[in-house]
């Protein structure tokens, strides 16, 4: 028999021990084990008592009628001795492709993880000569492997083949349960080594500065305008605890939910906290409101529309931070910590970092803020005991909306100041990367067309059609006019694009965010997909008039009225989807026409409605384009205090470069009656062809006669 180590037999001991489990069966084991090893007061050199302590137990409860005696456990002491040396054998050569031969004394605990087959061969000449490697890169698929060579009978599908000799199948069973054995001893000896390592955490007392302004009448709850400042605020478990002997009742603060921190004593919350919990310190830190939706506990499920984001949530977090506490310039992010209270919802098997999972634009806007990332208050920091040295909790006075809701007289909320904007501003262009003092680009003029990918719906199906008519209409040396999608971009690439230009072209949606990214004096226009599906003038009139006095921004509006102009994108959402199921090839006609009026029942209507705002692409008419760059142009001039040049635009022949448009005023007042011909008769051939090949083929689909010749077929609509 090979010589053991005694602490490394000790330990595979010990995690048999733990994996026996039947306490009243291992007591038994020990009393049967400890008459007949110790009654002649001997022990053998190098057989461990506690591994025999344990083999009696285990037999005992195996075979409840044998009768032990010391000489029968020291036999299979040494049986499994010398089998699990030759499992560890066995594994070095399974693994020998990776390191060169390392020192065969290793550490004892290196190799835990190896199971009972590297405890117990852990020295000795065989494991010199057939490990390659150290103990610690032994895995349990290398012990597996191992065991399915050296024990050729190996169980299959919990079954022992016949032929399996009765001492290989325990050495078989034994060595899976102390792999899950000392797997439990290593998280009993953990936990019971921390908690006696453990000390009562030094507790400073909270204490609060509270300011709750006066709220009109019927204020809605989620709008009071309420916060406060505290001074040791405790974290744990997704709580926030204000730890006082006094338990003072601090105000509620609203995050779309109530956020109270709950008032504990000192002696209270230690006996909340569990054996050896970590600790954290946060020396300044905001719980805020995040922009995320849905319940989603990774960066791929969160929900944050980026154009709400910027505009609206990040804008209001921002006063906060700058009119409250003070924090106003990109310089100040290093001091400040921002904690997440919005409850995400996960699943059981989610870890609790997976909260601490946002977006990658929204993890590059808020690091604008903080250096620290976000971390969310029930997230990887759960487990751990934070004490937060200043804490500022609730909702400002101040707050920013699309559509002026937000601080409409009603919430007792006010709207934001030039100066407060000007500040996001220019810490997000310090951030970012992007000038926020310079005057719109007119030398040359830079047009920029903003699209968005077909699958993500709000698609300029004609969006070629439009850059070559823009491209017609102005001089190439005076005009530049060029086409970019954002999603391949990080953000900050995003606003350095934005802040060159002059004129921006874009569908409604989450590109207003940019907005407040635009240089001095440039214009935006807007396109609505369709009349009162997004109220127009809601984003623009707003931002205009927010971001007028910081940046003197300018919009034009460009409102589709006409729903043969959208296209259902019915390749990513077609007809038979079930949410579809109670319309009729009636309805779905209508649906395709964008003409929700027509159906009958409200919740028919609100389907459809919902299907021209996410589900739509459009046409839009080059003519009607270039009639609002023209007025863009000429805004951006006279803010200026500038005409356009007389050559501005390119010559009726398509010349580049020339200016002939003969008598009238210069620039774009010039006849352009040509160009826009030219729009048109491009414009048609695109639209007409797009309405006629849709409309005809899905018409045609419906007919009776077309019908009987594919019976088997779901044909457009489904079932």
């Amino acid at each position: 028999m090979q010589q053991q180590d005694p602490e490394s037999s000790g330990q595979f001991a010990l995690g048999q021990a733990a994996a026996a489990g039947d306490s009243s069966v291992e007591q038994a084991g020990r009393r049967e084990a400890g008459g007949a090893a110790n009654s002649e007061g001997e022990e053998e050199e190098g057989f461990d008592a506690e591994l025999g302590t344990w083999l009696a137990g285990r037999l005992q409860r195996m075979q409840p009628d044998a009768e032990l005696d010391s000489g029968s456990v020291r036999v299979l002491g040494r049986l499994l001795d010398e089998l699990t040396a030759r499992v560890l054998d066995e594994a070095c050569r399974v693994n020998a492709a990776s390191a060169a031969c390392a020192a065969a004394d290793a550490p004892a605990d290196s190799s835990a993880e190896a199971g009972p087959a590297a405890h117990a061969g852990s020295s000795g000449a065989e494991h010199q000569a057939g490990c390659g490697h150290k103990l610690s890169t032994l895995t349990s698929l290398d012990i597996h492997k191992a065991l399915k060579r050296v024990l050729p009978g190996e169980p299959s599908d919990g079954k022992l083949r016949p032929y399996l000799p009765s001492v290989t199948k325990q050495a078989w069973h034994l060595d899976k349960q102390s792999l899950k054995g000392i797997k439990r001893q290593k998280q009993a000896v953990a936990v019971d080594g921390a908690a006696a390592a453990a000390t009562p955490p030094d507790l400073p007392p909270s204490q609060a500065e509270c300011w709750e302004p006066k709220d009109p009448p019927g204020t809605p709850p989620d709008a009071r305008t309420a916060w406060c400042r505290v001074s040791n605020l405790y974290l744990y478990q997704g709580t926030a605890y204000y730890v006082n002997a006094e338990r003072r009742q601090l105000p509620t603060v609203q995050y779309g939910r109530p956020l109270l921190p709950k008032a504990v004593t000192p002696d209270a919350f230690r006996a909340l906290l569990a054996p050896g919990a970590d600790s954290q310190r946060v020396q300044r830190a905001y719980v805020m409101r995040s922009s995320v939706q849905g319940h989603g506990c990774s960066q791929e499920l969160a929900y944050v529309n980026f154009g709400d984001g910027m505009t609206e949530r990040i804008t209001t977090l921002w006063m906060f931070l700058c009119q409250i506490m003070g924090h106003c310039s990109y310089a100040d992010r290093s001091n400040l910590q921002l904690i997440d209270a919005v409850p995400r919802m996960c699943r059981p098997d989610d870890p609790p970092s997976g909260r601490d999972a946002y977006p990658a634009w929204y993890r590059e806007v808020l690091s604008c803020i903080s250096a620290q990332p976000v971390r969310h208050l029930n997230g990887s920091w759960r487990e751990a005991v934070v004490r937060v040295d200043e804490a500022w909790l609730g909702l400002g006075p101040r707050c920013r909306s699309h559509y002026g809701h937000c601080h409409d007289g009603s919430r007792g909320k006010a709207a934001p100041t030039p100066r407060l904007l000007a500040s996001w501003r220019d810490t997000l262009g310090a951030c970012l990367g992007f000038p926020t003092a310079h005057a719109a680009p007119v030398d040359p003029v830079r047009i920029m067309i903003v699209d968005r990918a077909y699958e993500s719906h709000r698609h300029l199906l004609n969006v070629n059609t439009l850059l070559r008519a823009l491209r017609r209409r102005y001089s190439p040396q005076r005009v530049a006019v060029s086409l970019h999608y954002m999603e391949d971009l990080s953000v900050a690439e995003q606003f350095r694009l934005w802040a060159q230009q002059t004129v921006v072209v874009h569908v409604h949606g989450s590109n207003i965010g940019h907005w407040q990214g635009l240089p001095h004096g440039a214009v935006v226009i807007k396109i609505a997909p369709f009349k009162d599906t997004y109220t127009d003038a809601a984003y623009g009139n707003y931002l205009a008039r927010d971001y007028g006095p910081v940046n003197n921004l300018t919009w034009i509006p460009l409102v589709n009225i006409d729903p043969n102009y959208l296209h259902k994108a019915t390749e990513h959402r077609p007809l038979s989807d079930p949410r579809y199921k109670d319309f009729s090839d009636r309805d779905k006609l209508e649906l395709l026409a964008a003409n929700c009026g027509a159906l009958q029942g409200e919740e028919k209507r609100k389907i459809c409605e919902r299907a021209i705002k996410f589900n739509m692409n459009l046409v839009v008419r080059p003519e009607a384009l270039i009639t609002r760059v023209d007025a863009a142009i000429q805004a951006a001039f006279a803010k200026q205090g500038r005409q356009p040049p007389a050559d501005l635009l390119a010559s009726t022949a398509g010349t580049a470069g020339a200016a002939a448009h003969a008598g009238g005023e210069p620039g774009l007042a010039a006849d352009a009656g040509a160009e826009e011909a030219a729009a048109k008769a491009e414009g048609a051939v695109a639209t007409a062809g797009l309405f006629l090949l849709a409309r005809s083929r899905r018409w045609l689909m419906l007919l009776p006669g077309r019908r009987r010749h594919a019976p088997a077929s779901p044909g457009l609509f489904g079932k």
